[in-house]
């Protein structure tokens, strides 16, 4: 079994209660919905695994559509990747029938459309350090949800998130993209506590060990682009989070000892925060001038 950094704060958690919690939201927001089931994209992360077998414990294998969103110029029968391999493994284990949906053709249209569009935004191995990248992963992100919901309106399903606390913190998700959602069963989890959820779960390991990421280009990480460890990361948005967001002064004692504590330099936290702070306006609805 996989084993990884479990941060202090994180070493009490209940796994069993969490899941008991999990299972009876979903339970009754698809029965006060009154729709059929849930349609999620299975990416053969770990995030999306863990939301697939909660649901299937909700709901049901038979009311759970899980849909694997790829690209390819290959004869899309052939296609295969460790992704897709991950994903098949979580349908195989537990019971469910996984659908592939090549988006090579709409992605390109979308991208050469784009009044924005060049050379180098129109496929998947994009530069990861070029704005075009972020731009282009974002509208990757959206695309899928669209046809989620597509999916959804035809078959009366609720679209399932797959959104955890650390990226809902850090604003670490596409805004009406992954984050357009009907529910978000584990936006209350720090990524340690959906690691230590799924290992509870029986996740298979392939799953457990795999370095998060986005999908947005090839070897993208999630914690290449935060520059820190989800271990070190969670640590301070779980102090962040008990001290009601008050911010340690910087050269304070408490703030030593929080950077001594996740093993952080000062410059990384600063980053977190500067993080936080830009995306405080994907945790709001839109404003609108008051008429009456």
């Amino acid at each position: 079994m996989t084993s990884f950094s479990v941060p202090k704060p994180f070493q009490k958690f209940n796994s069993a209660a969490a899941e008991k919690t999990i299972v009876e939201f979903i339970q009754n927001t698809v029965k006060d919905s009154g729709t059929n089931g849930v349609v999620l994209g299975l990416s053969g992360g770990i995030d999306s695994a863990l939301v697939a077998a909660l649901s299937v414990k909700a709901l049901g294998a038979e009311n759970v559509y899980p849909i694997f969103f790829y690209e390819s110029a290959d004869d899309p029968s052939q296609f295969d990747s460790a992704d897709f391999r991950d994903a098949s493994q979580i349908c195989n284990q537990f019971n469910l029938t996984l659908q592939k949906v090549n988006l090579s053709s709409l992605f390109s249209e979308a991208f050469s459309a784009a009044p924005s569009a060049t050379p180098s935004a129109t496929h998947s191995s994009l530069n990861p350090v070029t704005k075009n990248s972020i731009s282009a992963g974002n509208l990757k992100s959206r695309l899928r949800m669209s046809l989620l919901y597509y999916y959804a309106n035809n078959n009366t399903l609720l679209v399932i998130g797959t959104k955890n606390k650390t990226e809902r913190l850090t604003g670490y998700y596409t805004k009406y993209g992954d984050g357009a959602v009907d529910l978000d069963p584990i936006a209350d989890l720090y990524k340690t506590e959906v690691r230590l959820l799924s290992q509870y779960l029986g996740l298979p390991e392939s799953i457990l060990s795999k370095a998060p990421s986005a999908g947005f280009w090839d070897g993208q990480s999630d914690e290449d682009d935060f520059g820190v460890r989800y271990d070190q990361l969670d640590s301070i948005l779980y102090v962040l989070e008990k001290n009601g967001q008050k911010l340690p002064k910087s050269g304070s004692d408490e703030l030593n000892e929080i950077l001594k504590m996740t093993n952080l330099s000062e410059k990384q936290y600063e980053s977190i925060l500067s993080r936080m702070d830009s995306a405080k306006h994907k945790q709001k609805l839109p404003d609108f001038p008051k008429i009456s």
